[in-house]
This record gives structure tokens, sequence and C-alpha cells, in this order.
């Protein structure tokens, strides 16, 4: 626990509250799951009116490893493909969840890493 529970109090009382808007989606990762990876760093989610978040049951999902993914073992994903669009996740750990594209929001990733690949 980060802040102690007072923090920990507010915090949960501010994702209620949020969560009662009807643009947020509050997700909760298990307790099981260990601290998030990303709890050292800042991140964003976005989701956009047009092209909503989706959500996908990933348990039957065929994953295959990037052809972009490098040799070296340092950056190597995942992809799967979804009747809603794809998935997306870390091959060095498959269970920290994956992230979960539209079909547009795909188009545009692959758009973006050719582009960087250039």
């Amino acid at each position: 626990m980060i802040g102690g529970s007072g923090v920990m109090r507010r915090q949960l009382g501010r994702l209620i509250s949020l969560s009662a808007l009807p643009n947020v989606n509050v997700r909760v990762i298990s307790a099981a799951s260990g601290a998030y990876p990303a709890v050292s760093t800042a991140f964003s989610i976005l989701s956009f009116v047009e092209h909503p978040m989706p959500s996908a049951d990933l348990t039957t999902a065929h994953w295959r490893k990037s052809s972009t993914s490098n040799g070296g073992g340092n950056e190597c994903v995942e992809i799967a493909s979804l009747t809603s669009g794809a998935a997306v996740r870390d091959s060095k750990d498959p269970h920290a969840g994956a992230l979960v594209l539209t079909p547009p929001a795909w188009d545009g990733l692959r758009a973006a890493v050719r582009q960087v690949g250039r």
C-alpha cells in the first residue's frame, strides 16, 4: 500500500464518485496480481466516443510474436487478432494484462510503428 489507509480511502472515494460519470470506465486489478508494473510511472488510458474502449475475453486468444520484436528479447510483444480488433501484450510478462484495440486504433498503431521504423 502506498500512502497509508487514509490515502487509500480518499483514492477509493474519488474513484467511486468518478465511476458515476457516463464517460468513465473504472477497471480494478486484483490484489493477487501484485503491484501494477506502472505503479512508479505516469500513464494515461484514452478512449474516444467514436471509438469506445473495447473489452474482450482473451482466454482463448491465439497469441503470436510480433515480427518487429527485436532478437535480443528486450522488446518483445505478442499480438492476438480479435473479431473486435487486436490485443497486444508483453511476451515476457503475459499475465500482466493486454492492451485491447478497436480496428481503427489497431490500424493507427500499426501505421505509427511503420512510420517510426523508417
